[in-house]
């Protein structure tokens, strides 16, 4: 009786050993590797904006200003739909989202004007209304500013190279926010509900007649995330 019951047991636990190596063997078979995707599930490049407007002017006013989008590469000039900057569209076709992580400024100024003109920008979470001289100047007191910096009458030391590199987390204050908000990252088609604006001004003692010739340069790191699935 003993015996048959050890039999019994034995032949039980060779059955649950054959069916744990069925299961094993089946397991083996239907695992596959991932497939190699063409792109990566996050990407990060640099993407260069150059602005359009080589003159800037404010006739009969002795200030001029104009704001660029520091963290937006879908459109960085709030008054020209640009439709984003070169080599944008195409990573676009792959993220459903993107963030800009770090702005950098080029700006060469040349004064076009018989008198001297001050110039300077402000890298801004909070954009203030320029709608004085006072205001212009009153805008580089900022901790985040470049210049005043003085350029000559035309003919004279008339031009100047102001840069800069704003890491745009640091600027917001919470790099954690910044980071995790849906505000400062976007749908590739959109600019961020929350803008971190660039704000340039050049003023004098005159009213400008001609203005400034400006060669403005934007290298924005945009990470892309929200890889799109590939189809037909």
């Amino acid at each position: 009786m003993q015996s048959r019951k050890r039999a019994n047991k034995k032949s039980g636990n060779k059955r649950k050993r054959a069916q744990k190596i069925r299961l094993v063997s089946l397991t083996d078979r239907i695992t596959l590797p991932p497939k190699q995707s063409i792109m990566p599930l996050t990407k990060t490049v640099q993407l260069h904006y150059v602005d359009g407007t080589l003159v800037r002017n404010n006739a009969a006013s002795n200030y001029l200003t104009f704001n660029l989008r520091f963290n937006s590469a879908y459109d960085p000039d709030p008054l020209l739909l640009t439709g984003g900057i070169s080599g944008f569209a195409e990573l676009a076709q792959f993220y459903t989202y993107y963030r800009v992580m770090k702005t950098q400024v080029s700006w060469s100024v040349s004064n076009k004007e018989t008198f001297p003109v001050s110039v300077g920008y402000l890298c801004s979470g909070a954009p203030l209304l320029i709608n004085t001289q006072t205001k212009a100047i009153n805008i580089l007191e900022n901790g985040l500013s470049v210049g005043p910096a003085l350029l000559s009458s035309n003919g004279g030391q008339d031009r100047i190279m102001l840069t800069n590199s704003y890491d745009l987390p640091t600027i917001w204050g919470n790099t954690q926010n910044y980071l995790g908000s849906d505000s400062f990252g976007a749908l590739t088609n959109t600019n961020p509900n929350g803008i971190i604006m660039g704000q340039f001004v050049a003023y004098s003692s005159n009213n400008f007649v001609n203005g400034i010739d400006s060669n403005l340069r934007l290298t924005m790191s945009v990470k892309f995330y929200g890889r799109i699935p590939l189809e037909g």
